[in-house]
């Protein structure tokens, strides 16, 4: 069986004023592809430096990278909802094993046979 590699997801560079700025990634990263999350073309990979340097150049993509620069805190918002919801999902995921394990008891006894007495209700036998 073959491992699929999906396409990296782009991140911008920080300058050194934490400024967001732009750059192409290497080649290694361009072999599987690489996408952007600016949102000017869904689910569209790129896999050259050349047509990943003319999308940096796009209007859309300027204006999104201007956004995160205008709203840097936004990440850092972000991380905290994020690791939020994780731990609201792994406290669920748990709470769900739980009911799970107690579910695979119940039905194991509701499997395992039964000594059921036998006795002759009409008489017959005797």
């Amino acid at each position: 069986m073959a491992l699929a590699l999906e396409a990296e997801l782009y991140a911008p560079n920080r300058d050194d004023q934490g400024t967001y700025i732009d750059f192409v990634p290497s080649l290694c990263l361009l072999k599987n592809g690489i996408k952007c999350v600016c949102g000017s073309r869904k689910d569209q990979t790129f896999y050259s430096a050349g047509s990943f340097k003319k999308h940096l150049q796009c209007q859309k993509h300027k204006a999104w990278l201007k956004m995160k620069n205008l709203e840097p805190q936004n990440d850092i918002k972000m991380i905290h909802e994020h690791e939020k919801t994780i731990k609201n999902q792994q406290i669920l995921i748990h709470e769900l094993d739980q009911e799970i394990v107690v579910l695979k008891k119940k039905i194991a006894t509701l499997e395992s046979p039964k000594q059921v007495p036998v006795f002759d209700l009409l008489g017959i036998d005797d």
